[in-house]
């Protein structure tokens, strides 16, 4: 019982830290090469991804 509570737990610890990118849009290409896309945090704020090959930075949507 303990190992199945203690997996539990870090499962859902790990889960926390990482971003489901269900909240997200699609990736929407740009003619410069980068492509960006809109989501929702968990707080329901919207923000916007830049992507530039594998960098992505998050900016607040115009």
């Amino acid at each position: 019982m303990r190992v199945i509570a203690l997996l539990a737990i870090a499962a859902l610890t790990l889960s926390a830290r990482v971003p489901d990118p269900s909240n997200c849009g699609p990736w929407v290409p740009q003619t410069n090469g980068t492509k960006w896309r809109m989501c929702v945090d968990p707080n329901n704020q919207r923000y916007c991804e830049l992507k530039a090959g594998r960098a992505i930075t998050r900016f607040d949507c115009p």
